[in-house]
């Protein structure tokens, strides 16, 4: 599972400017507030969506907050939707520190996918 705490957020990029069509990113998520004794149960899930176009850091999922807050991600999607092969990188951001979680070339109608139960993988 990937866990963001604090100031950490899910990036994506990819290697080059896209030619015909932008990649499309989903990013399913669950959030954990911390126990501070009033919530100790509160869960709030949501999805992010985005679209890139261009070689550069994009954010997939925004850090959790308030400060303590733990984002539990289930699911996440890449999809080549240009019609040329991109490296397609995705990372963990945390206070400007990278930590890099998979590097993969896509195909066109390529989806690199995250599951919690399943890791990581290419349709």
């Amino acid at each position: 599972m990937i866990r963001l705490i604090n100031n950490a957020a899910l990036e994506w990029s990819i290697d080059a400017t896209i030619t015909s069509a932008q990649l499309h990113g989903t990013v399913s998520y669950l959030d954990m507030p911390r126990q501070d004794g009033v919530n100790l149960l509160s869960q709030l899930g949501t999805e992010e969506y985005s679209k890139i176009s261009a070689a550069g850091d994009l954010t997939a999922c925004p850090a959790p907050v308030p400060i303590g807050t733990v984002r539990n991600i289930d699911e996440a999607a890449f999809y080549n939707a240009d019609s040329v092969t991109h490296q397609l990188t995705v990372k963990i951001n945390n206070s400007g520190t990278d930590y890099l979680r998979v590097k993969q070339s896509l195909n066109p109608r390529q989806t690199l996918q995250y599951s919690s139960a399943n890791g990581w993988g290419v349709l």
